[in-house]
C-alpha cells in the first residue's frame, strides 16, 4: 500500500499495489486463488480506508504456445470481473457499496496490468489514460516484458493540469547468474515502453515512464539472494529458510538481494526507491506432492504429471521404428521422375543398399520425431483443456469435440513445424542421397551421414538452407495436424469415448473390440488427413529436392502444374495421369499412416492407462 499526495487536496491518495506470477497456470488456476492472494492484502494493509486506485499485475499467465496465440487475453477478461468483485467486495462498509470502475487494461504476450479506482473519487478525475507494452527475452516474443498505464488525475474533474501517475508492471530475465541480463533488460523497458504524446502535450516525441509525477514499478524482477559464504556467514539452505521466514529475518538479510545491491551501486532503477520488501513473505513456488527425495512414490508423482510426455515418446518411438521403411520408400517414390511399382522399389533397394538403405536417416527422426511428438502432443492437450475448460466447449457434443480437436491440432502443427521443419530436410537429404547425387551428374559410392548431410546442406546454402520449402511445410503441418486430431477426437467420441477421457461402452454397430478402437481411429484420422494433404507434400518433396541438388527453383503452382499436366503446355497429359503421378506412392504411404498412427494411439492409450494404474 502506498499513499501519494492527491491533486488540491490535503488528504493523500491510497494506491494498492499487487503482483502475481502465476506460473504458467493458465486454466488450472482456480478463481480462489486470487481471492486468497488479494482480499487478505485488501483488508488488513489499510483497514480503515479504501484504496483510491488499485494496481494489479500478472506475469507468466499461460504456458507460451498458448499465449502467442492471443489467449492470454480471455485469461484477463475473467479475472477482470473476480479482481473487481473481491475489491468491492472487501472495501464496502456494512450495508453500503464502493463502486470501483477498470481504468485501463494491458495485457502482453505472458503479462498483464489491470488498474482501478474508486467511482465516486479519484476515479471522476482520471483522464488522458494510456497503455504500452514492450517485450525482451529470446526473440522477444513477449513471456519475458513489460506492460504500463499512464494517465492523469485532474485537479477538477474535468479540468486540466494535475499530477501524471504511471504503473509498470516487469518481468524480467530469469536465474540468479542472469543479473547483468536483467538489468539490460530494465535499460530497455525504459527505452521502449513509451507512451504517445496526448492533445495536452506540445513535445512531439512518445513519452518514457519517467515522464510522469509518480511512478510505480512492480512484477516478478526475478532477483535472488546472493548468500555470502565468507566472513562468517557460512549458511546453510536451512538457515536461509529460516532467516527469511521473518520479518526481522529478512530485514537483516536484505543487503544480499541482488536488485538492492545493483541499485545502491546506481547500475540500475535510477531514481527509484524500493519498497521495504523485507516487510513482506517471500514469494515462492510449488508442486503439491512433490518431494525433496527421490522414492517410488515421487517417481509415480512426476510420471503423473508428465503423463502426456511419457506417453507420447514412447509410443513414438515404437511406431515411428516400425514405419520408417515404408517413410523411406515413400519419399522415393515421390521424388522418382518414372513411374515404378512398390515391390520393384523395394527390391532395388534391398539390392542396392541391402536392409540399411530401408533405414537409412533413421537416427534423426527417431530422435526428434519422438521429442516432437510429445511436444505437439503437449502443446495439443494444453491446448485443447483451454477450450473445454476455459471457453466453455462441451467435452460431449460432438461439434466442440471436433473444433477442439481441430484448433488445438492447428495451434500444435504450426508451432512444431518451425522445430520440425530442418529435421525432416535432413531425412530428405538422406533418403534421396542418390537421386539428388544423379542431378548433379555424380556417382555415390558411400552416402554420407547426417552430420555430413548438415554439413553439405550449410556449405551450400547456408543456416537459411535448413528451411527450404519451409512455408510449404508449415502449411502441411498446420492443415494436416488440425485435420488428424479433429478426425481423432470425433471418431472417439462417436465410438464412446466419455468426457473423462476414459472408453465407455461401444456402439453396438461397431464389429471390432473395445481394445482396437485407439488403433481404428488413429489409422482414419492419419490415413485420411495424410490423403487430403498428400499432393501438398509430394510438391513440397520435388521443391525441396531441386533445391538440395542446386537446381534453379521453381514456383509452388508451377511445380504442381508440371505433375498434374506435364512439362511441355502445347501437349499436356491426360489429368487421369497427372493425378496419379501427383498421388504416386499413396499407396505405401497409406499402409505406413495405418500402421504408424494405429500403433502410435494404440500405445498412447496403453501407456496411459499403465500409468493411472501406478
Amino acid at each position: 500500500m502506498t499513499s501519494v499526495p492527491e491533486p488540491s487536496e490535503s488528504r493523500s491518495l491510497i494506491v494498492q499495489i499487487a503482483s502475481y506470477n502465476t506460473n504458467l497456470q493458465g486454466s488450472q488456476g482456480t478463481p480462489q486463488d486470487l481471492v486468497d492472494w488479494l482480499a487478505p492484502t485488501l483488508s488488513a494493509s489499510h483497514p480503515r480506508e479504501p484504496p483510491d486506485i488499485v494496481a494489479v499485475g500478472f506475469q507468466e499467465l499461460l504456458p507460451l504456445h498458448l499465449a502467442l496465440t492471443g489467449l492470454s487475453q480471455a485469461v484477463v477478461a475473467g479475472r477482470d470481473e473476480l479482481l473487481r468483485s473481491q475489491i468491492e467486495k472487501h472495501n464496502s462498509p456494512a450495508g453500503e457499496h464502493t463502486a470501483y470502475t477498470l481504468v485501463a487494461k494491458i495485457v502482453n504476450v505472458g503479462a498483464a496490468l489491470l488498474i482501478y479506482a474508486r467511482d465516486h473519487g479519484v476515479g471522476q478525475r482520471i483522464c488522458d489514460v494510456q497503455t504500452a507494452w514492450t517485450s525482451f527475452g529470446p526473440a522477444w516474443v513477449g513471456n519475458k516484458g513489460a506492460v504500463g498505464v499512464r494517465f492523469r488525475i485532474s485537479s477538477e474533474f474535468g479540468a486540466g493540469g494535475g499530477e501524471v501517475m504511471t504503473f509498470v508492471c516487469a518481468h524480467l530475465t530469469a536465474h540468479a547468474h542472469n543479473m547483468k541480463t536483467r538489468l539490460e533488460d530494465w535499460e530497455h523497458t525504459v527505452k521502449t515502453l513509451l507512451f504517445p504524446k496526448t492533445d495536452r502535450e506540445s513535445t512531439i516525441a512518445d513519452r518514457s515512464i519517467y515522464a510522469t509525477s509518480h511512478l510505480f514499478v512492480f512484477g516478478d524482477t526475478n532477483s535472488r539472494l546472493d548468500v555470502p559464504m565468507s566472513d562468517g556467514h557460512s549458511l546453510t539452505h536451512d538457515d536461509v529458510v529460516a532467516r527469511i521466514s521473518t520479518s526481522e529475518g529478512r530485514e537483516q538479510a536484505k543487503d544480499w538481494d541482488q536488485l538492492r545491491r545493483e541499485i545502491g551501486l546506481g547500475n540500475t532503477f535510477h531514481g527509484l526507491r524500493e519498497g521495504e520488501f523485507w516487510e513482506f513473505p517471500p514469494p515462492y513456488k510449488y508442486v503439491i506432492g512433490e518431494k525433496s527425495t527421490f522414492s517410488t512414490e515421487a517417481l509415480k508423482a512426476a510420471t503423473h504429471r508428465n503423463k502426456t510426455v511419457v506417453c507420447a515418446t514412447s509410443a513414438s518411438l515404437l511406431s515411428t521404428l516400425a514405419g520408417y521403411p515404408l517413410d523411406s520408400l515413400k519419399s522415393r517414390l515421390q521424388a522418382s521422375r518414372t513411374p515404378i511399382s512398390v515391390p520393384r522399389l523395394a527390391h532395388l533397394v534391398w539390392r542396392e543398399e541391402g536392409l540399411a538403405g530401408f533405414f537409412r536417416g533413421i537416427w534423426i527422426p527417431l530422435m526428434t520425431i519422438s521429442a516432437v511428438r510429445a511436444a505437439s502432443f503437449t502443446i495439443y492437450t494444453n491446448s485443447k483443456n483451454y477450450f473445454h475448460d476455459v471457453q466453455g466447449l462441451s467435452r460431449s457434443k460432438w461439434t466442440h469435440v471436433a473444433l477442439s480437436g481441430a484448433s488445438a491440432g492447428s495451434i500444435s502443427g504450426a508451432l512444431i513445424s518451425f522445430c520440425g521443419a530442418p529435421f525432416e530436410l535432413v531425412k530428405i537429404r538422406r533418403q534421396l542421397e542418390y537421386s539428388i547425387a544423379a542431378e548433379k551428374g555424380i556417382t555415390v559410392d558411400k552416402p554420407p551421414g547426417n552430420i555430413d548431410a548438415v554439413k553439405d546442406i550449410f556449405r551450400q546454402h547456408g543456416a537459411r538452407g535448413l528451411y527450404k520449402g519451409f512455408k510449404l511445410h508449415f502449411v502441411r503441418d498446420t492443415a494436416g495436424t488440425a485435420l488428424y486430431f479433429m478426425e481423432y477426437d470425433a471418431l472417439r467420441l462417436l465410438l464412446g469415448r466419455l468426457p473423462n477421457g476414459h472408453q465407455g461402452a461401444t456402439p453396438t454397430w461397431f464389429p471390432l473390440h473395445y481394445s482396437m478402437i485407439p488403433f481404428f481411429c488413429g489409422s482414419i484420422a492419419g490415413v485420411t488427413s495424410w490423403a487430403i494433404i498428400y499432393p501438398l507434400d509430394v510438391v513440397k518433396t520435388k521443391v525441396q529436392q531441386r533445391a538440395l541438388a542446386g537446381i534453379p527453383p521453381r514456383g509452388v503452382f508451377e511445380t504442381f502444374k508440371r505433375m498434374l499436366r506435364g512439362s511441355d503446355p502445347n501437349s499436356p497429359k491426360p489429368l487421369l495421369v497427372g493425378l496419379t503421378r501427383l498421388y504416386q506412392g499413396l499407396g505405401v504411404s497409406a499402409f505406413r499412416s495405418i500402421l504408424t498412427h494405429g500403433m502410435l494411439w494404440t500405445f498412447f492409450d496403453w501407456v496411459g492407462n499403465f500409468i493411472d494404474d501406478l
